[in-house]
């Protein structure tokens, strides 16, 4: 399945709430691959980087203070 950013936030917030003295980005993009299995577009690495669609979605998320917000 691909998901949308705002798709990933509740499972997100999920994850982060189970560990209440913070979780790293990597921590949360392994458990979110686990939890919600990516596939297609979602799961292809991106061109001249190191990580898939879905983990630069992850980051999105924290890197724009989403999670906060919410």
């Amino acid at each position: 399945m691909v998901y949308s950013e705002p798709e990933l936030i509740i499972p997100a917030l999920k994850v982060i709430s189970e560990h209440p003295n913070g979780v790293s980005t990597s921590v949360l993009i392994k458990r979110l691959i686990k939890d919600l299995e990516p596939t297609g577009r979602d799961a292809e690495i991106i061109s001249g980087r190191n990580d898939t669609y879905f983990s630069q979605k992850v980051r999105n998320l924290k890197s724009h203070n989403t999670l906060t917000s919410k």
